[in-house]
């Protein structure tokens, strides 16, 4: 059974997604990370407020320590380890609004709030919500 994940990263780390087709995170998410297998569909979240891509899950998840990731905390040391390496499947030329489908998206409960749903670096989203990104 497929499943579908919302994937939260910046403009810089979106660029080596996009590019070398890969999607990791840090320890903090690998439980999360170890639930994506082959075939699932990942909606990638670029802050501030946009969906660039939806990639498939081409790999199971593995652990790397290559530096390709650029760490967004104060050490700067974090290499994001726990990856899946992606296929592409839709990246639009133009990157689609967030704000403009939040009040159709069932995993957000709190629309007005709406940003706490998003904390996470992957959200598990319902196959509905994959169809309005």
């Amino acid at each position: 059974m497929v499943s579908y994940w919302l994937c939260v990263t910046d403009e810089v780390n979106w660029r080596v997604v996009k590019n070398r087709r890969v999607w990791g995170v840090s320890d903090r998410y690998s439980a999360v990370m170890e639930r994506v297998d082959v075939g699932d569909l990942l909606v990638f979240y670029v802050k501030p407020k946009r969906i660039c891509g939806v990639f498939v899950a081409a790999s199971k998840p593995y652990t790397s320590t290559e530096r390709v990731f650029k760490s967004a905390g104060p050490s700067g040391r974090e290499v994001y380890p726990h990856r899946v390496r992606l296929k592409s499947l839709v990246v639009p030329e133009e990157c689609v609004s967030f704000e403009s489908l939040i009040q159709k998206l069932k995993f957000i409960k709190n629309k007005k709030r709406w940003t706490g749903h998003i904390r996470g670096a992957m959200i598990p989203i319902p196959k509905e919500d994959l169809k309005l990104s």
